[in-house]
């Protein structure tokens, strides 16, 4: 690990020696400058960590052993195995040339603009649910719900609304609808109706109907809420978060290392205490203090990206 932290350093530095990439300079944007470039940095664990990888398995010979004889600086050519230093390399190279992203990277990756709101939402609701997440003896299927909401897949609810007079315009079975006759009122294939008018459902075709038949008679337009499968909240989060911190230059935001450092812990723990039998309640505490501080990390990000 030591070996290849050397030479992911030194192939950072050997690239922007040979750019002549200069130095930001003290002064109005000196210090978001210093942020972008530290932001860029980060990129470069990911290949570090790919070329641990590749040494856990050179004494297997899945992969040809990378020599280790030379100086720091006669560090071996770029190989298909690090992809990722090679963009961290360019990435500070970006960084230290100036701190503000081109108007085409701007417009480039914003899915971070709804997902970051995505999980922060998602994590307020664990935390409200967490007295039944947590419940004696149902410890291990609550903690399981959180870490496949985090790390599998995350069921999202939304409210499609239908004017009066007008029908849902989908055909469903087992109220998870199969095929879609009116897209404009936002339905998806597979959306599950979960509620009319807040009403549940449950899942039952001839309960939907009836609650259907009610909300026609009162003649307005009917509320009708659907749970949508979506990606887990935290898929490629960190790389989102990158990307947010680089667009949004905002010194007041937490520190991008310690919020990655703490989704980190949490993934890495939800799934200790999905796998384990009866999770302690020491593990479950330290899940739910997680939790909020993801909470309280995220929420003034996604304050700024609603601003």
């Amino acid at each position: 690990l030591k070996w290849h932290c050397a030479q992911a350093h030194a192939q950072v530095r050997q690239r922007l020696e040979f750019a002549h990439l200069p130095m930001p300079k003290v002064g109005a944007h000196g210090r978001r400058a210093h942020r972008f470039a530290r932001v860029a940095l980060l990129a470069c664990l990911g290949a570090v960590l790919s070329d641990v990888w590749c040494v856990t398995h050179e004494a297997s010979g899945f992969v040809d052993p990378v020599p280790r004889g030379g100086s720091p600086h006669a560090v071996p050519a770029l190989t298909s195995r690090r992809p990722a230093l090679a963009g961290a390399a360019i990435a500070l190279g970006l960084a230290l040339a100036g701190s503000q992203p081109s108007a085409n990277a701007a417009g480039a990756g914003v899915e971070w603009k709804a997902d970051i709101p995505r999980a922060l939402k998602a994590i307020k609701e664990y935390q409200q649910q967490w007295a039944e997440l947590n419940r004696e003896g149902l410890a291990t299927a609550g903690a399981n719900v959180v870490r496949e909401g985090l790390v599998i897949k995350y069921i999202d609810k939304a409210d499609i609304l239908i004017p009066s007079g007008e029908t849902l315009g989908v055909k469903v079975s087992k109220c998870q609808v199969f095929s879609v006759a009116k897209p404009k009122f936002g339905w998806q294939e597979q959306d599950r109706i979960s509620a009319i008018n807040g009403q549940p459902t449950g899942g039952s075709d001839s309960q939907l109907q009836r609650l259907l038949d009610g909300a026609k008679e009162d003649g307005q337009p009917i509320r009708v809420t659907v749970d949508r499968e979506g990606p887990p909240l935290l898929d490629n989060f960190e790389g989102k978060l990158q990307k947010a911190y680089i667009s949004l230059m905002d010194d007041s935001l937490p520190d991008l290392d310690e919020v990655q450092v703490n989704i980190g812990n949490t993934k890495v723990i939800a799934a200790s205490a999905a796998s384990a039998t009866s999770p302690s309640p020491e593990v479950m505490a330290r899940l739910k203090k997680e939790l909020d501080t993801l909470v309280t990390q995220l929420t003034p990000i996604a304050r700024a990206i609603s601003g």
